[in-house]
């Protein structure tokens, strides 16, 4: 873990080159120096929430807020390790309060479907396939694997295990479609 160059304490999860100099710095800590920069307070709406998926399992988010150059960034990242991630972006004028809630309403949206189903065979054999002949997930880097993992339903996949999904669909057409994480639609 790399710790904030500015208050010593807080993990650093942005890391620039200024003036050839590197800064490793903190959410708490760039949210301070954007606002103080702009001219503008961007106060924490929220910090976490817990919502149930369609099957009624819950799936608690922490709410990381972000003051860009550009605007403002929402995201609710799934506490456990490689589970969903939900993107929203605002302008500086953005309403933060109905920003929040176009974050939770779109992580609603997330968890209202689901694409893998896992069971067991009659001969107790397990299999995990596609439900719905649909497949929806993110693409998220792997820190054991040198290649990416597609998280869906907020569960990590490796490419070999969503080719063990498809192989039931052997001469089926495929469309592969990716979309910026922060676009509504799909």
């Amino acid at each position: 873990m790399t710790v904030c160059t500015v208050c010593n304490e807080k993990e650093a999860k942005i890391h620039m080159t200024i003036d050839d100099k590197q800064i490793a710095i903190c959410e708490t800590c760039n949210n301070l120096e954007m606002s103080q920069l702009l001219g503008h307070n961007f106060e924490k709406e929220i910090e976490e929430i817990t919502l149930p998926d369609i099957s009624g399992k819950y799936h608690h988010f922490t709410i990381e807020q972000l003051v860009l150059p550009v605007g403002v960034r929402l995201e609710a990242i799934e506490s456990k390790n490689d589970g969903y991630r939900i993107v929203v972006d605002g302008a500086f004028d953005t309403d933060l309060p109905a920003l929040y809630q176009k974050l939770v309403e779109k992580t609603k949206q997330t968890l209202s479907k689901l694409y893998v189903e896992k069971g067991i065979f009659p001969n107790g054999q397990s299999y995990v396939t596609l439900r719905d002949y649909e497949l929806v997930g993110q693409v998220q880097s792997s820190e054991d694997l040198n290649e990416p993992m597609l998280v869906i339903d907020g569960e990590p996949y490796t490419w070999e295990q969503v080719g063990k999904m498809v192989s039931s669909f052997e001469g089926f057409d495929i469309k592969i479609k990716m979309k910026d994480s922060t676009d509504d639609d799909f």
